[in-house]
């Protein structure tokens, strides 16, 4: 089984703008899949609050079986591309736990984390980053690393404009395979995590890239994170008026 979830502020202008995910998933889901939008986030509660939130669902629906499938998109700044029935399959076929989206900027993560990515992700183009606006992995090894946050928070710098829950994934992403972060790695080690290089899952727009060009490609979502409120708002509403989502 596959779930997809996301996040939505109910007491921000949040609220309004899942509607173009809602209507593209409408289009796209298929299968009998669903996606359920988390509406007790709080924006207010710090950055934390989104791995706390996906961390308590998860635990509290028993139903959604370990070896299920979870998906997580970004609310507001994400739309499908195309159906979303062969997803399932493509990441039990990586063989990975848990895979993140990756992004050409180097943003909110440890520094001494960079020399990290760039030499895993060498051969892997610009966007070799993790960004954890976008992930997909089986309940129990996202529970199991969320829950390892969840019970170190009190340790972790306060959320704000910089730091926030990608600096703490991004950490741990290349520190649980570090022997010298003894805690950390016996804890994780065992996880296979990942980065979607190669945009098989989700195409992250950045500042340089021309809508039409994104609509060439062939991921199943398209997230458009970090431009200016406006530009960002007209890349969203020009891609979803060219899938004919609005």
């Amino acid at each position: 089984m596959i779930y997809f979830l996301s996040l939505c502020d109910n007491a921000s202008y949040e609220a309004q703008r899942t509607q173009l995910l809602e209507r593209s998933f409408a289009k796209y889901g298929g299968g009998g899949a669903t996606l359920h939008i988390i509406r007790e986030y709080a924006m207010n509660q710090g950055k934390y609050n989104r791995i706390i939130q996906i961390y308590t669902y998860l635990r509290n629906h028993p139903e959604i079986t370990d070896d299920s499938v979870i998906v997580y998109v970004d609310g507001f700044d994400t739309i499908v591309m195309k159906p979303l029935d062969g997803l399932e399959a493509d990441f039990r076929a990586s063989e990975q736990h848990i895979i993140f989206g990756a992004h050409h900027a180097f943003k909110y993560i440890y520094d001494d984390a960079r020399k990290y990515y760039d030499t895993r992700y060498k051969n892997a183009g610009k966007s070799k980053y993790l960004t954890s606006n976008f992930f997909v992995g089986y309940k129990w090894a996202i529970l199991q690393f969320f829950q390892y946050i969840v019970g170190r928070l009190q340790y972790y710098p306060k959320p704000d404009k910089m730091i926030h829950d990608r600096r703490v994934i991004g950490y741990l992403f290349y520190q649980k395979d570090a022997k010298e972060y003894g805690a950390i790695h016996k804890a994780l080690h065992h996880l296979k995590l990942d980065l979607d290089t190669t945009a098989k899952y989700v195409y992250t727009k950045d500042e340089t890239q021309s809508v039409f060009d994104l609509l060439s490609a062939n991921s199943y979502f398209f997230h458009f994170p970090h431009l200016e409120k406006t530009v960002q708002q007209q890349a969203i509403l020009l891609v979803a008026k060219c899938k004919d989502l609005i």
